[in-house]
């Protein structure tokens, strides 16, 4: 999940680690006039006698805009904390640089409609960062979202480099 950087949306999505590579989705992008509660919601709701969490290798935050509080509802809920990562902005740094080079390797796939993603892709743009040396996305415009492919890059970094695995008794590693 990523907050934007103006506070005003928050962004969900999704990713599966597979043998060709990895599949993300946004699942939802909403103003955070909705609040936040609605993510933890979507997290603990119930799938086959589970909650949704149970199924999550990792859950990651990034944002000022309200990672920190999202990431204490969310462990107050019963998502276990090795399961959550607030993520720095050198994870951010990371997680755009390998979405990338996933997509210029295609190895890395998503459905094309809703076409959510796409849209976030063509309203977003590399910022670069004169001190780290690295770069995120950020919107072209004021009026544009790039909150999508952020929270998509997130969740395929995860997918990526993760070594918890769900419903097996392990201790995970968090990235921070």
């Amino acid at each position: 999940m990523v907050f934007h950087r103006d506070g005003l949306t928050v962004s969900l999505s999704g990713a599966l680690r597979h043998g060709d590579g990895v599949h993300v989705e946004t699942i939802a992008s909403r103003p955070l006039t909705d609040g936040t509660f609605w993510l933890v919601e979507w997290f603990t709701a119930l799938r086959q006698g589970k909650p949704r969490y149970a199924s999550a290798a990792q859950i990651g935050v990034f944002g000022k805009a309200g990672s920190s509080a999202l990431a204490a509802d969310l462990i107050e809920a019963g998502v276990p904390k090795s399961a959550v990562v607030v993520a720095t902005s050198d994870n951010a740094i990371t997680a755009a640089t390998m979405l990338r080079e996933a997509v210029v390797r295609g190895t890395v796939s998503h459905l094309v409609d809703p076409d959510v993603l796409d849209a976030s892709v063509a309203a977003s743009r590399e910022h670069r960062s004169v001190t780290s040396g690295g770069w995120v996305f950020v919107p072209k415009t004021k009026d544009d979202d790039s909150t999508p492919v952020e929270s998509a890059s997130l969740a395929h970094w995860l997918a990526k480099t993760t070594k918890r695995r769900p419903g097996r008794k392990s201790v995970g590693r968090v990235l921070r």
